[in-house]
């Protein structure tokens, strides 16, 4: 798969906005976590397309190197928040959820419940590429958006599945990110346009998908999840096939901000609340705790998380 830069951005910027949310600048800041659900699915298909239907050495593989991904920063970091006593935990099942990301773990962190849906998502991947070939696995994938998006579109009627088991295996959640693949497949199609034709598409997708993305509209409604995905996936699209056919130079220090967003994501409400015991939440103090998350996951991905995940990944 190519580096894109774009998604990296993107990633930022995403990250940024749930940074945002948790200090409670801007409620529909939390539209952040549903573009990073769609860009979750779009990285991972395109990834693991090529390899759909190989079997059980590249499934393992793919598996491996996903958990080593997660895990690895989640453990470091989660094991020593209880070891400075800022997370006390019980010695108990919970703590077990916790600890593997199960479905409905309590976390501290907050933002960990996404995490739970990116494993669920890799171990449907996988089965992926140790049964169905990729025009078996094509078909499989729509047909699996189609049956989300029908229960997205449930949520309007009488027979609501939220609050239910099947909300996580079949929900919002799991529709942004199979809405990530689908994009993911669009952008492949594409490719085959010709340059003029594929530019112009890209900017009116990206305009498009920027009106939808912003829409006024109730955050926790499911027209908000049907906009903010729909229009997630428009500008995911047109930044990829822009970056492609213009080159874009984007700034070096977006790519590194991008690449840290993982920690970012988890560091930030340990750090939002340790600096709240000590001064009021105003607007310049705020702006001063994000540049802070940010400075502090480029030094803990390039120094800590990046160095551990290769080496893990070597053995």
């Amino acid at each position: 798969m190519p580096y894109f830069h774009s998604i990296q951005l993107l990633r930022f910027i995403c990250a940024s906005l749930v940074i945002l949310a948790h200090m409670y600048l801007w409620e529909h800041s939390y539209k952040g976590i549903d573009m990073l659900f769609v860009i979750s699915g779009f990285v991972i298909y395109l990834t693991s397309y090529k390899k759909h239907g190989t079997g059980l050495k590249t499934g393992i593989k793919f598996l491996k190197r996903r958990l080593i991904r997660i895990f690895t920063f989640y453990w470091l970091f989660f094991l020593g928040l209880i070891i400075l006593g800022i997370y006390t935990v019980a010695a108990d099942f919970s703590l077990v959820k916790s600890i593997f990301l199960f479905p409905g773990h309590k976390s501290f962190l907050l933002v960990t419940w996404s995490l739970s849906y990116e494993l669920y998502f890799y171990a449907i991947i996988t089965l992926v590429i140790l049964f169905f070939k990729q025009d078996k696995s094509t078909v499989y994938i729509c047909f699996f958006w189609i049956v989300t998006f029908l229960l997205l579109l449930l949520q309007w009627s009488d027979y609501s599945i939220k609050n239910t088991p099947m909300n996580f295996f079949l929900g919002q959640n799991i529709w942004l990110i199979v809405s990530g693949c689908i994009s993911a497949m669009i952008y492949l199609k594409m490719k085959q346009l010709t340059t003029h034709r594929n530019l112009l598409i890209s900017i009116i997708l990206l305009f498009s998908g920027i009106f939808l993305f912003f829409c006024y509209v109730n955050y926790y409604s499911t027209l908000s999840f049907l906009l903010t995905g729909t229009g997630s996936s428009m500008i995911i699209i047109a930044f990829v096939n822009i970056e492609k056919i213009k080159k874009l130079n984007i700034p070096h220090i977006f790519v590194r901000l991008g690449n840290a967003s993982y920690v970012a994501y988890l560091i930030h409400v340990p750090l939002i609340h340790w600096f709240s015991r000590y001064t009021e939440p105003k607007l310049m103090f705020q702006i001063m705790i994000l540049i802070f998350v940010w400075i502090c996951s480029i030094f803990i991905h390039e120094w800590i998380e990046k160095p551990l995940i290769t080496k893990l990944n070597k053995y």
